[in-house]
């Protein structure tokens, strides 16, 4: 932030996912800058994805300027959506979304465990997970073999196909130019711990046919 300040840079914070960090407890741009713009939504922490809400926080001078776009693109958010979320901030609803976090917390666990079971993935090779409710994982040169189409999406579609178990390919997450999104992947732990254990379980049992079809490209 005190760089941007410096060089006439404008800071943007995506906030999005505040609220669901595991150890390390997130600090807001606002801490550091007077000057930062602050994207929010409702939802991911406060589970109210679809329903099109969130906020800005932003400096004075870009009030009116915000104003003027936000109206030339949409008038409100929709009624029924600010309604619903007036509850977010009541202290059961609190209670209850702590509830969600824990799970997820629970979740995240049963996936780096299982992935470290996995010997042929490093666990470098496994990003951080210390915030949201996804585990970014990269194969390593070792198991694909881009020559023959055998990457993350291939594998995912494979996945899917034979074991019911849908992973998301890193293709929408990384510069095409680099072709590193078709060598990760990202697992998602939003659903129930069942669903979770269930479904890590599928991937050990499928990984083996793919580690096989890898060598044999």
């Amino acid at each position: 932030c005190e760089l941007c300040e410096e060089e006439g840079i404008r800071f943007l914070s995506d906030e999005i996912y505040h609220g669901i960090s595991y150890g390390k407890e997130e600090a807001t741009a606002l801490s550091f800058s007077s000057t930062a713009i602050v994207i929010n939504s409702f939802s991911k922490y406060y589970s109210m994805s679809g329903w099109r809400l969130g906020w800005m926080i932003l400096p004075s001078d870009l009030v009116e300027p915000i104003n003027v776009l936000q109206q030339n693109m949409f008038i409100n958010a929709p009624t029924i959506s600010q309604t619903a979320a007036m509850q977010c901030w009541e202290d059961e609803t609190i209670e209850e979304l702590e509830r969600h976090v824990a799970k997820y917390r629970a979740s995240r666990e049963i996936v780096l465990k299982e992935m470290g079971a996995v010997k042929e993935i490093p666990g470098k090779n496994v990003a951080p997970a210390d915030g949201g409710f996804y585990v970014y994982v990269d194969l390593g040169d070792e198991n694909v073999c881009m020559e023959e189409g055998l990457g993350s999406t291939e594998m995912c579609q494979r996945l899917l196909e034979t074991e019911g178990v849908a992973f998301t390919p890193g293709t929408d997450f990384e510069d095409p130019a680099n072709n590193l999104g078709d060598r990760r992947f990202r697992i998602s732990y939003a659903g129930g711990t069942t669903t979770v254990k269930n479904a890590m379980e599928k991937f050990l049992q499928f990984w083996p046919t793919w580690v096989d079809l890898v060598k044999k490209a």
